[in-house]
């Protein structure tokens, strides 16, 4: 036995395996490729259960990343159909969380946002809804959300310029005095807890 045999059957061993351009690399999963099935499959459940009524809503709950609204929740988390708590009060209850995505998608297609208005949120929490609306309403649109805690917009600042949201702004503010030096409004809309909505 010579040292030819062993590199003949090596080298018939190795022609059988594949080479490493032969591999399928559309079978291969990352975060993002799962977070954008997660997503997908998100907004079809929403559109099942009767919300995302309008092309603009789809397309912005199919684009706007939610997981990176909440970057301390499991990606499977992040895209079900539930609130993801953000902030508890010393006692441990929820102050703020990341809405239930059906019922951003039923607010969202009630606001009825169109391209180049300009919009106000009242509730920062995480970013993610402004973000939303910041998709819908385009590059000549504007959202203003505002939030009382500082801690809140500051992360969803963060959150806002991680998915370039650059027609969005969080500011410090209280939600029942609004933001009159960013008016006029087209729409606004509450994602807080309110005592009451004055007349027009």
């Amino acid at each position: 036995m010579g040292s030819s045999e062993n590199t003949a059957s090596a080298t018939e061993a190795s022609s059988a395996v594949p080479s490493v351009s032969t591999v399928n690399t559309d079978t291969l999963t990352t975060p993002e490729a799962n977070a954008e099935q997660l997503r997908n499959a998100l907004v079809d459940q929403i559109k099942a259960a009767g919300h995302a009524r309008t092309t603009p809503v789809e397309v912005a709950l199919r684009t706007v990343p939610r997981h990176l609204f909440v970057p301390d929740t499991p990606l499977v988390d992040a895209y079900d159909n539930s609130p993801v708590n953000v902030k508890y009060d010393p006692e441990g209850t929820s102050i703020s969380c990341a809405s239930q995505p059906a019922v951003v998608a039923l607010m969202l297609d009630q606001l009825e946002a169109r391209p180049g208005e300009r919009i106000l949120e009242l509730g920062a929490g995480t970013g993610y809804n402004a973000a939303l609306i910041g998709h819908i309403v385009g590059p000549s649109g504007h959202v203003t959300t505002i939030d009382v805690d500082d801690d809140l917009v500051e992360g969803a600042r963060a959150h806002l310029a991680g998915v370039g949201a650059t027609n969005v702004e969080a500011l410090t503010r209280d939600g029942a005095l609004g933001h009159a030096e960013g008016a006029p409004y087209d729409r606004i809309i509450a994602t807080v807890g309110a005592h009451g909505i004055p007349h027009a």
